[in-house]
């Protein structure tokens, strides 16, 4: 039988008011009723499964504000049928909302190589903070997409103490980081043999600083790049990046010259006050390029003086990555 619903009531709320509870019910907000379209003034028809969803809205709405213990009873009641009238249900939530709860402690174990600190500034929650369930998911997540560790990871410990707050614990698995990468190529179209080496570490010293070394080596090309990434510059909230390069190349179509690149580029990103995720970047740079004259008397392109290149760049860069592989 399809059941319509009659009413719907909360009881047993302070935290939020009833009003702002039943946004969670209301069919325009949250499709709790059915899509059937409804002739005159009909009754929606019932929806649980929607309504199973909503009360599980609700739940975590109070979870999210402390109330760790707090309960969500709905209750369904079949109304008496009337002749001639479809079967119709009162529906609603008692709800217990208990006391709030408090962050007591907040652990970090299995790190054998990695800083606590590296992981602490990827954990949005502290001690005395209201326990909230969506902040703990997001650190969770957090820590996992920093990529030093084993994924998937163990959920956070929640383990309640004699005062009504917790003690949570999140556990990491240490995994190797960094890589060596080479590859080489031998043929007329690269002049010889050509190719390049390389190394990547994203978590230097176990400080959560990235640094990168790369060679490119072959007749037309000898590129040496080296970069460096901290979070954190000097322990703060100010994020810092370096390249150095030196590049010499010559060019295929004109081979009676080289050209020689080097120089270099720093950035600073600055968090925007109240957005986590977002950063403020400002970088300065500086290059100077040779053309140098190998054979020939053309001089329309090689052997011109050298020229300097300053840039400055803003920008800025907003990261929710919560995942190291499916960000």
């Amino acid at each position: 039988s399809v059941y319509r619903l009659a009413d719907f009531s909360i009881s047993g709320n302070s935290e939020f008011s009833t009003e702002e509870l039943r946004r969670l019910f209301r069919p325009e907000r949250s499709g709790l009723f059915s899509d059937d379209e409804m002739d005159g003034d009909d009754l929606p028809i019932f929806n649980a499964a929607q309504f199973e969803a909503s009360t599980a809205l609700v739940s975590q709405r109070y979870q999210n504000e402390g109330y760790l213990y707090s309960q969500i009873l709905p209750f369904v009641e079949r109304n008496p049928v009337e002749e001639g009238q479809p079967p119709t249900v009162n529906v609603g939530w008692n709800i217990q909302e208990g006391t709030q709860a408090y962050v007591a402690r907040v652990d970090i174990e299995g790190n054998e190589f990695t800083y606590e600190r590296v992981i602490r500034d990827k954990i949005f929650v502290l001690p005395g903070d209201v326990y909230s369930q969506d902040r703990i998911i997001q650190s969770f997540q957090s820590v996992s997409s920093l990529g030093f560790f084993e994924v998937p990871m163990e959920v956070p410990s929640i383990v309640p103490n004699e005062e009504g707050d917790v003690n949570l614990t999140f556990r990491v698995t240490e995994k190797p980081t960094g890589s060596v990468n080479f590859g080489t190529s031998v043929g007329a179209g690269v002049g010889g043999l050509a190719g390049f080496v390389g190394y990547e570490q994203p978590n230097l010293f176990g400080k959560g600083k990235a640094g990168s070394l790369r060679w490119d080596f072959g007749r037309y090309q000898n590129n040496q790049i080296m970069s460096y990434t901290d979070p954190g510059v000097f322990g703060s909230l100010v994020s810092g990046s370096a390249n150095l390069f030196n590049t010499r190349d010559r060019f295929i179509s004109f081979r009676s010259g080289r050209r020689r690149r080097a120089g270099f580029d720093i950035r600073f990103g600055f968090l925007l006050p109240g957005a986590r995720f977002t950063r403020i970047f400002t970088g300065y740079g500086l290059s100077q390029t040779e053309l140098t004259l190998r054979s020939g008397e053309d001089i329309s392109l090689f052997g011109r003086p050298a020229g300097t290149q300053s840039t400055m760049s803003v920008g800025i860069t907003r990261t929710t990555l919560n995942h190291p592989i499916f960000p």
